[in-house]
Parts: C-alpha cells; structure tokens; sequence
C-alpha cells in the first residue's frame, strides 16, 4: 500500500492544479494565474502518471467488494476514521477521481455552446463531487494534519465553483456587474484558488512526514 503513496500525493497535488486550470476555462472571467504560479517545484517536477478513465457500477463488483465499501462508506457516514491504510487508498482513489472528471469537464468545455449556462453549471457540480467527497474523510490520527490542510483546499475549490456558476448566472440573467462587484468576484476567485494550491500542496507534504514516521516505526519495531 506505501510503496504506493508517492504516486497518490502527486495525483492529488496535479489534480487540484488540473482542476483549477478546467474551471478557469469553464467561468472565462476566472483568472488561474495565481494557481499556476503557486504550485511548488515538487509538484511541478513530479508527472502523475496518465491512466483510463474507469466507469466502476455495482453490477461489475463481487459481492464482498460491494460488502467491503458499504462498511466503509457506512463507517465515513457515521463519523469513524478509517485505518491508515484505508485511508491511504481512499486518498489516491479520489485523487485520480479529481484528474479523471477534470479531463472529462476538460473535454466536454471543449465542446460546449459558451453560452450554455445550464450546461455548464452541471459540468461545475460534477466536477465538484470527489472534492466534496475528500472533504468529508474522515482521517486516522497520523494523518489528522494533512486531512485538515486536504479538507480546506476541498472546500476552497468547492467554494470557488460555485463563485464561477454564480457568475455565470448573473451574467445569463442580464445583470452587468459594477466594478466593484467585478473587483470582488476576482478577489474571492484569485483567493480561493490559492487556497487550493497552497493547502493540497502542504498536505501532501504533511501526508509524507507523517507516513514516512509511520514507516520509521514499524522499522523500529521489527528490528526489536
């Protein structure tokens, strides 16, 4: 599970970078230059390897699968943390989920009528989901820090969906903004993106140190 981690923090760092980049072409007024700048030399320099979209449903899993992620989901639900391994692999599952439906909203942009508000939105909310999902983890103590860091840079992207959808709206009502609602709008944008880029980059840093202690004492046990 741990000769794994590396390569799940640095989808989850390139991911929210992904992310970021996706919802700045999606709202067209959002400015992701701040985002882009702010990611640190670790994550720049580190290429999360390209994998296939996979759509996983009930009737393609075994019975203990499905058994397996229920408890799991039940043990989420009702506020438990997860064992460190669990949560390790719930972590990188999700961080591939948010690369995943980045690349899709990605694509879809591409194609989509500009003015297709609706359409749009419902991309921002499906691009919403793992974040939302992450969010709601709950941690083993080891990873409690990076969890909180990981929480904040969730909502914070989630925040600055539904700042982009808003936007969207007002401008599909008619409404034109004054400068200073302009100038506000920008602000929490540019604001929220940094808070994105800033906390998945410590978390991931945090969810090193606290795996490599975790590894540092299993040595040390095994050598008593």
């Amino acid at each position: 599970m741990r000769k794994n981690f590396k390569k799940g923090m640095c989808v989850l760092a390139m991911s929210a970078m992904l992310a970021t980049s996706v919802t700045a072409c999606g709202g067209k007024k959002a400015d992701a230059t701040t985002a882009a700048e702010t990611t640190t030399e670790a994550a720049a320099e580190t290429t999360a390897e390209e994998t296939t979209t996979e759509e996983t449903t009930e009737e393609t899993t075994t019975a203990a699968e499905t058994t397996e992620e229920e408890t799991k989901k039940e043990a989420e639900a009702a506020g438990e943390a997860l064992t460190e391994d669990e949560y390790l692999a719930k972590a990188e599952e999700l961080g591939q989920a948010m690369t995943d439906v980045s690349t899709k909203v990605q694509a879809d942009l591409a194609t989509m009528d500009p003015s297709d508000t609706e359409g749009i939105a419902k991309l921002m909310e499906e691009l919403k989901a793992p974040f939302v999902e992450f969010a709601a983890i709950q941690a083993p103590e080891a990873y409690a820090e990076a969890q909180a860091k990981y929480k904040s840079g969730c909502d914070a992207m989630v925040d600055y969906l539904d700042i982009v959808v808003s936007a969207m709206e007002m401008e599909a009502s008619g409404k034109t903004p004054t400068e200073e609602e302009n100038q506000k709008l920008m602000e929490d944008m540019t604001k929220a993106l940094t808070i994105v880029s800033t906390d998945f980059t410590e978390g991931a840093t945090l969810m090193a140190e606290a795996a490599g202690a975790t590894l540092t004492e299993e040595s040390s046990s095994a050598a008593q």
